[in-house]
Parts: structure tokens; sequence; C-alpha cells
């Protein structure tokens, strides 16, 4: 969904697929709703049309959840797919773009006049007895006031071969290492920028039950619908989200936060 100066650009197709705009609003600023890949070429579309029958070429992008950001290297040779996507969106020439919880620093890199936006941290309610970031990376993209006793960091290993993660260990900020029970009945909200099937957020949810927590939160900007089909919900208490990728869900464990979605 493309959405310019708060209006939805509605798009219609033709019985092969094709693409039909509908009337076109005033505006120098969008913001993309990732929906699917065939936005990209509406984005492209809109653009050059805007480009030609307006008197100005000033616009601005707000990216929602920019895809292909987990795509962020191109190890053994694969489609560097995030910078070829990165690419068609520096060919449009916008005068800013600004990316709501981007990935890693890579998007940006890869992003002409870029900023990003880091909104997880905001999800978080009450005072909670620990912050949790699942690796270093997360902990450097939400930097927080807190002391480094109340902050923990996941050391993740991974299976290379399959992806996925065969461990978790959790060490606090000033470099003690969190052993069992050592936190019992406390409280924890997990923060980082993407959810998928919670591959992650359940090694970290086990680690944290390990050294004894018996409340745990998982704040994310991006919550994708596929978490419905995981296993996520019987590890953590709750899920607190931002609407970029879905205005709703389904399941009780899960909050929408309501703040992009002005349409």
């Amino acid at each position: 969904m493309i959405v310019m100066s708060g209006h939805r650009i509605e798009v219609e197709r033709y019985p092969n697929g094709e693409v039909r705009f509908g009337e076109i609003p005033e505006g120098r600023h969008l913001r993309w709703f990732y929906e699917g890949d065939d936005e990209v070429l509406q984005l492209i579309f809109l653009v050059r049309h805007l480009g030609e029958i307006r008197p100005y070429t000033n616009l601005h992008l707000v990216i929602m959840y920019l895809p292909y950001s987990r795509m962020d290297r191109s190890p053994g040779g694969e489609v560097f797919t995030l910078k070829y996507l990165c690419g068609v969106i520096n060919s449009l020439g916008f005068a800013s773009v600004e990316v709501i919880g981007p990935h890693s620093d890579v998007s940006l890199a890869l992003l002409d006049h870029s900023k990003g936006e880091y909104p997880a941290p905001r999800l978080v309610e009450g005072d909670p007895a620990f912050i949790v970031f699942p690796d270093a990376g997360a902990e450097k993209r939400y930097p927080l006031d807190r002391t480094p006793d109340r902050v923990l960091i996941g050391t993740k290993r991974r299976d290379f071969a399959t992806g996925e993660i065969t461990s978790l260990r959790l060490m606090r900020a000033d470099g003690v290492m969190m052993g069992k029970d050592a936190a019992m009945g406390q409280s924890a909200v997990i923060v980082d920028d993407l959810c998928s099937y919670g591959g992650t957020f359940i090694r970290a949810a086990e680690a944290l039950r390990h050294i004894g927590i018996t409340d745990i939160t998982l704040c994310v900007t991006h919550l994708e619908s596929s978490v419905h089909d995981g296993k996520l919900f019987d590890h953590v208490d709750r899920v607190l989200a931002w609407d970029t990728l879905q205005s709703e869900s389904r399941h009780p464990k899960v909050t929408i936060k309501r703040r992009y979605r002005v349409c």
C-alpha cells in the first residue's frame, strides 16, 4: 500500500493483472506499507508519473518496512536483493528516504539521503527488571538510559547449514554471565526490529526462563503475520508491535500499537 499525503493510492487491475491507478492526490510525501513485491513497480510508475506532470521533483519517502532488509550481505555469491532494491529506490531521486526500524546499518548505507527511525523501545511499558537484546546488533540499534546490570545481551549459536539458532546465552551489559535462577521472579522485555516465526525470541525466552524470569514481553517494530504459524506464544506472555506490517492480530497475546497507518 502506498499512501500520499494521508490518502491511499488506489490501484485497480485489468483482467490480466496489470495495474491501473486511480486519482493521484496532491502532495510530496509518500508512505510505503509493504504488502507485496508488485508495489515496487507501482512506486516506479507513480514517481515517474509525478515527475512528468508536477512542477516539482522534491519527493520524500517513508518506508514502513524495507523488504529484503534481512539480505544485507551476499554470502556465497547469493543474489544481493537488498542492494538491488535500494538501487531502484535511489533511481527515483527522492529528496529524502526514512526507514522505520531498519534491520541493519547496511540498509541506510545503500539508500541515498536516508535516515532511520528506531521506535521499538517506545513500546516498553512499566519498569521491567531487564531489557533484553537478542544480539549485540540489537543493542547497538537501541541505546537505552539504563544501568548495565539491567541490560541483557544474547550470544547466539547458529547452525550455518540450516540457519537455525541452536542456543542462546545471556550476559549482562557489564559482562556478568547470568546463571540459573539468577533473576528469580523478575520481569524482562525483549526488544528488536522484526519478528517472523519467532525462532530467535523463543531461544531468548528459554534462556530467560532458565535464569528465573517469570514475565516476558516481546517488543518489535515489525510483526509479520507468520508469527501465528510458529510457537512463539508458548514462550512469551505478550507481544507488542507497531502497525508497520499489520494493523491487527487475531491472537490474544498480541497488541498492535497504532501510529503509522493513517488511512
